[in-house]
């Protein structure tokens, strides 16, 4: 039997069962998930909010085509808004020569269908973060709860119920909880973050729709005025 000094994760594992062991492999699983998609959505989240700002258009640039669309490396890291450019490039492009870029509400639809493919692109993996927030603290109580009741047999079995005795298997058992949380902890305020951010993102893509829908029906008139 483990005495009070010999507590600890390493010292659980080795003395664990099956079942313990694949509660544990399964929060380091969920560990190793959730990091690996704040890691990748930090990263990108960077290099987007670093390329939005250096290409920011100026107060002498049209609104909103080219400071956007015209850099790869933008085009490639801020992509949320040079997509939308994009698209209003193509808009512009596919009806040059007739009467110019559709009316408004057509246009604005087009733009939507962008941002609605943006939002579902930021939110991939946030998933994986919600599920390991909502779920490992109760993975690892359940690992809690089995870890204490082999240790209240192997202590029935020996007939040693003394505290010394009792200690040091339950609070071995109740380290599992301790690594749920840690593995849920980072998960939820990742998720949180995130959301907030690509909130962000949307909103600032909305602003800029605006403006593309207003530099698209400019061309269009000005299309009409040269025609006529």
């Amino acid at each position: 039997m483990m005495a009070l000094g010999e507590l600890g994760f390493i010292e659980l594992m080795r003395q664990a069962d099956l079942v313990q062991r694949s509660t544990a492999s399964v929060l380091l699983l969920m560990s190793l998930a959730s990091w690996t998609v704040m890691l990748f959505k930090g990263w990108a989240l960077l290099q987007m909010r670093f390329h939005a700002r250096s290409a920011a258009p100026g107060p002498a640039a049209p609104p909103g085509l080219q400071p956007w669309a015209g850099d790869t490396a933008v085009q490639s890291h801020a992509w949320p808004y040079a997509g939308l450019c994009r698209k209003a490039a193509e808009i512009a492009a596919r009806t040059e020569g007739r009467d110019g870029p559709p009316a408004p509400a057509d246009c604005e639809r087009e733009l939507r269908r962008v941002i609605r493919h943006t939002l579902r692109r930021l939110e991939s993996g946030l998933g994986v973060l919600a599920s390991v927030g909502a779920t490992a603290p109760f993975v690892g109580l359940f690992g809690t709860v089995w870890g204490i009741y082999g240790a209240l047999v192997r202590i029935g079995e020996s007939g040693q119920a003394t505290i010394d005795k009792v200690a040091g298997p339950v609070g071995e058992a109740l380290v599992m909880t301790a690594f749920g949380l840690a593995v849920a902890i980072p998960a939820v305020l990742a998720y949180n973050f995130l959301v907030r951010s690509n909130r962000r993102i949307v909103s600032r893509q909305e602003e800029l729709l605006e403006d593309l829908v207003a530099a698209l029906q400019m061309q269009r008139g000005a299309v009409r005025g040269g025609g006529t």
